[in-house]
């Protein structure tokens, strides 16, 4: 898990959001209660689930919304939370 900031387009940060890894041996496990919040189709398998997702959070404090993902490679989910803003 890393914590990043948001920036403006002045370059000043704000907020900040988390990218993490979900492994498969993860999601073969039980889901986390917001999976369904993902809006994956029903016939997902859990190695559907299985790569990098961000969501806004301030390190040690609960994310600020469902986790946004799958993606195949950090730098993919990074870019992902960077051009939401």
């Amino acid at each position: 898990m890393a914590f990043y900031p948001f920036q403006t387009e002045t370059g000043d940060n704000f907020g900040s959001f988390e990218v993490f890894f979900w492994s498969l041996a993860e999601a073969e496990a039980e889901p986390p209660q917001n999976w369904d919040l993902l809006n994956l189709p029903d016939d997902t398998t859990p190695a559907d689930r299985v790569g990098f997702y961000w969501w806004p959070c301030f390190a040690g404090c609960l994310p600020d919304s469902e986790p946004v993902g799958p993606f195949a490679t950090e730098a993919e989910a990074i870019a992902d939370a960077t051009q939401t803003l």
